[in-house]
């Protein structure tokens, strides 16, 4: 027989993480990113037919998790890359909507 603490902060079995930590799945198609000296500020949001409609979510970071952000979305693309092949671009994908649409 083990001899198990349990952990208070860890997620349970019956308790699934979205709503132990209130996380909130969110689309988002338009983005937006500044920065001082001390941080970088980066606004997601939605955008249709050119418009922007609404800006729903606002991440502030130091440059050093900037940084490492910019580092692990590139292993994360790297790696999905390999696996599904290379990912369009936004003007590869606009202009062949664009074509579709002739």
């Amino acid at each position: 027989m083990t001899n198990r603490l349990s952990d208070p902060w860890g997620p349970s079995d019956e308790e699934p993480l979205i709503a132990r930590y209130g996380l909130e799945g969110r689309y988002t198609n338009y983005f937006s990113i500044g920065h001082n000296a001390l941080e970088f500020v980066i606004d997601f949001g939605e955008m249709y037919n050119g418009r922007r409609e609404r800006m729903h979510s606002r991440i502030v970071m130091n440059p050093s998790y900037a940084k490492e952000l910019l580092r692990v979305l590139s292993d994360s693309i790297h790696s999905h890359e390999e696996q599904f092949g290379a990912i369009q671009g936004i003007e590869e994908e606009i202009s062949e909507q664009e074509s579709d649409a002739l």
